[in-house]
C-alpha cells in the first residue's frame, strides 16, 4: 500500500506541474496577443519589439502582491533597459514605465501582475542598419540575463513560490538577423533571419532565487537557430557565456 501510495504522489506531481506549466503558456500567450492588440496600459508601437515574460508555475499563485507597501522594493522594479522610470498602479497590478508617470507610449514598460506574473515589452533594442534589421546579439542577451534576474529575484522576494517559467519572444520580427562581426561572417554563408513575424522561445523554467547566463542557454540557442545559426555565439566550449564582441 506504501508503495502505491508513493507512486500516486509521484504521479499528482508531474500532472500537477504540467498543469501549471499550460497555465503559464496560456497566459504568455494571452499576453502577447494582447500586445499584438495595443491593448496593454502602456503602448508601444507597432514596431519591432521584444518581450520577457516570467510566470509562476504552481497552481496556487500569491494573490495581490503587486499591492506590497514594500516602497524600496517597489523603487527597483524597472522597465528593461530603462535608465529612469516611474510608477502607478492599474486593474493589473503595478505598471513601471520608462517616462512620465502618467506615459501612455513608451518605447519600454514593464508590469508585476497581482498573481505573481511579470511582463516586460521593449520597443528600442531591434533597430536598422543601412536596409538590414538586426538584433544585437551580445546585448539582447545581456538584457535578458539582467531583466529576467531582477523579476526572479523580486518575485522571490515578495513569496512567489518556484518554479517559475522564463519565456522570450520577438514581435513584428520578419527578417531581423543576428548581429555579428565582420570577421564571424568571413568563413560563413550568410543567415536568412526569422522567417516569421512573431517568435516565442521555449519556456526556460527555474527553480533558483536568480538567473544565470547557462540557465537561459536554451533559449538563446533557439533564438539563434531562428536566425539561422547553429546557436548562441556567445558561450565558450566550457558551457560559460563568453560575448563576441
Amino acid at each position: 500500500m506504501v508503495r502505491v501510495g508513493r507512486s500516486f504522489m509521484i504521479r499528482a506531481a508531474f500532472l500537477e506541474a504540467d498543469q501549471g506549466l499550460q497555465r503559464a503558456r496560456s497566459f504568455r500567450l494571452d499576453r502577447i496577443a494582447r500586445i499584438l492588440a495595443d491593448d496593454t496600459p502602456v503602448r508601444t508601437g507597432n514596431g519591432p519589439r521584444w518581450a520577457l515574460h516570467v510566470v509562476p508555475v504552481r497552481h496556487a499563485w500569491n494573490a495581490d502582491v503587486a499591492l506590497v507597501s514594500d516602497a524600496q522594493m517597489q523603487r527597483g522594479f524597472r522597465p528593461m533597459r530603462a535608465n529612469s522610470w516611474s510608477l502607478r498602479h492599474n486593474l493589473d497590478g503595478l505598471v513601471s514605465v520608462s517616462g512620465s508617470k502618467d506615459a501612455r507610449e513608451s518605447h519600454t514598460y514593464s508590469i508585476l501582475f497581482r498573481d505573481g506574473a511579470v511582463e516586460g515589452v521593449d520597443a528600442g533594442l531591434l533597430e536598422w542598419n543601412g536596409e538590414e534589421r538586426v538584433i544585437p546579439s551580445v546585448a539582447i542577451e545581456e538584457y535578458v540575463q539582467e531583466s529576467a534576474d531582477l523579476y526572479v529575484r523580486l518575485l522571490r522576494r515578495l513569496g512567489v513560490d518556484a518554479p517559475l517559467a522564463i519565456g522570450l519572444s520577438f514581435l513584428n520580427a520578419l527578417d531581423f538577423k543576428m548581429g555579428v562581426s565582420s570577421d564571424t561572417m568571413l568563413f560563413r554563408d550568410k543567415p536568412l533571419g526569422f522567417d516569421r513575424r512573431e517568435l516565442l522561445m521555449p519556456e526556460v523554467i527555474v527553480e533558483t532565487d536568480s538567473v544565470n547566463y547557462s540557465q537561459l542557454r536554451g533559449a538563446f540557442d533557439v533564438m539563434w537557430q531562428a536566425a539561422g545559426w547553429p546557436g548562441s555565439l556567445n558561450f565558450g566550449e566550457d558551457g560559460a557565456w563568453k560575448p563576441q564582441r
